[in-house]
């Protein structure tokens, strides 16, 4: 972790900015409100059979998938194992990227006889650390199904960027994923991959397949430091307090502490920089966690009616490069 010294401000908290991919040719929505792209798609189910049997693999079969059993997935289709030939498979444009930025694009077609249905929000992108998949991004997406008939095709064209002070840090700029892409900010060189799922056929025999694609990000680590949101900052002995600006004007604003503390526990959820750097929360308390200090409280200010800085006030455990901490939260005035 990379350690900063106290009584300063750092950082800067910019959204996500978009970047325009490409898509596949789409028609407008149908009566149900669904996306297509090409021709109407079978409906026999024996044509839906033969199209599962010839896609993917079953997910038992791929160890350290990023696709977890809760998630519904049954297939699993990975590039780097499926021939660009195959009836259903994301094809990137390169596996290896260049930070501090580069670029890829993911392009997904369908070339079997039935209907391949899919969320083109729903894209994510997680990073390989020690035998274990971390999900980076989004946080959150949209919902719409779009339809990929017979030879139907879409692309996701991505912008990856080392910037940390471009991810986004704040309740308000936990920007949605775009359904042609976009850029994801504040990423460390490693093992990555980019995961899409859907439905393939319909009715009962449908079944729910998973594409990833293996990338590698050729570049530096990432540094987690405060972002400037944090107005000032002080050291009581062990304890060090951070405020955080946004005050909310009236009588009826309260006043909300995170409090962050050393922990001896070890079941603990472990997060990892490029996702830390993207939850304000811990940007702006684990890089205080300097020698002798066992406790950061962060403090911020909310107006009626508003959701509660922190979240519901309950208390976790993380783990985060090598140390547990726990995280509580409260109004206290």
């Amino acid at each position: 972790m990379r350690r900063r010294a106290l009584l300063t401000s750092a950082g800067t908290s910019l959204a996500v900015s978009g970047l325009a991919g490409c898509t596949g040719n789409r028609a407008g929505p149908d009566e149900s409100g669904t996306t297509r792209t090409t021709a109407q798609t079978s409906t026999d189910t024996t044509a839906t059979a033969g199209a599962v049997a010839s896609v993917g693999v079953p997910l038992r079969q791929v160890p350290e998938s990023p696709f977890s059993d809760d998630t519904g997935v049954e297939r699993v289709v990975r590039t780097r194992s499926a021939p660009a030939s195959a009836p259903l498979v994301l094809d990137p444009t390169a596996t290896t990227v260049s930070l501090p930025e580069g670029s890829v694009t993911l392009s997904l077609t369908n070339r079997t006889d039935v209907q391949f249905a899919l969320n083109p929000y729903g894209w994510s992108l997680w990073k390989h650390v020690d035998g274990t998949w971390f999900h980076v991004y989004p946080e959150r997406w949209p919902v719409p199904l779009h339809v990929l008939d017979p030879g139907g095709s879409h692309a996701w064209a991505l912008t990856l960027d080392h910037d940390t002070s471009r991810s986004a840090v704040t309740p308000a700029a936990r920007d949605a994923p775009r359904a042609d892409g976009g850029t994801v900010a504040g990423l460390g060189g490693g093992t990555y991959a980019f995961t899409v799922d859907g439905s393939l056929g319909e009715g009962e025999q449908a079944v729910r397949v998973g594409l990833v694609t293996r990338l590698t990000f050729d570049g530096p680590t990432i540094d987690v430091e405060p972002t400037d949101r944090v107005e000032r900052t002080t050291r009581d002995g062990a304890t060090v307090t951070a405020v955080v600006e946004g005050t909310p004007m009236g009588d009826d604003a309260t006043t909300h502490v995170l409090t962050v503390r050393r922990s001896d526990h070890e079941d603990a959820r472990r997060r990892i920089p490029e996702q830390v750097v993207r939850d304000w929360r811990y940007r702006n308390t684990l890089p205080y966690f300097e020698s002798g200090v066992d406790t950061v409280r962060l403090k911020a200010r909310k107006g009626s009616g508003s959701i509660p800085p922190f979240g519901i006030d309950d208390t976790r455990l993380l783990r985060y490069e090598g140390e547990t901490f726990a995280v509580s939260s409260k109004r206290v005035e």
